[in-house]
């Protein structure tokens, strides 16, 4: 593809999935894999898609993060939605939710996180263990809100 082309060119780390997701957000549907979606591979955007396409290309070999460009990431069995200034919760943290699960009680507990950013963790923890109360402490204003909206989003208090 052209834009996987233009990604690699521009040494973009993983050109491909760059693509996938950027079209998918164009079209209002996930990640866009060809290999299982050939039909879209013809399709032709209409004026207004292919602005907003262009855009998100230009932003991406800025070297934006895909996850603020898509506006929301999986983690760990869910969906967060991501936006600046809030991090962007990484892959190793989800090992760090597997080692919290591993080592909490049967029983219903309580558990503090300070930091929650976009509320990866508490909320991960919290979709696998409803038995347990967490409070996230957080002094960014813009990453309380976005933990409030995902917590929300998710059904999750």
């Amino acid at each position: 593809m052209l834009l996987t082309a233009q990604f690699a060119a521009a040494n973009i780390p993983e050109p491909e999935l760059s693509t996938e997701h950027l079209l998918g957000r164009v079209l209002g549907r996930p990640r866009i894999i060809p290999e299982q979606q050939p039909e879209l591979l013809d399709l032709e955007l209409q004026p207004d898609q292919e602005l907003f396409l262009e855009s998100l290309v230009q932003c991406r070999l800025a070297r934006m993060p895909i996850q603020y460009l898509v506006g929301n990431w999986d983690f760990h069995g869910i969906t967060l939605d991501v936006r600046p200034p809030v991090f962007i919760p990484r892959p190793e943290t989800e090992q760090l939710v597997e080692e919290v699960l591993s080592r909490l009680p049967t029983t219903p507990c309580s558990l503090l996180e300070i930091g929650p950013g976009s509320g990866a963790i508490c909320l991960s923890l919290l979709k696998v263990r409803s038995d347990i109360r967490i409070t996230a402490v957080e002094r960014s204003i813009a990453a309380a809100e976005l933990t409030k909206h995902n917590a929300e989003k998710l059904g999750l208090q």
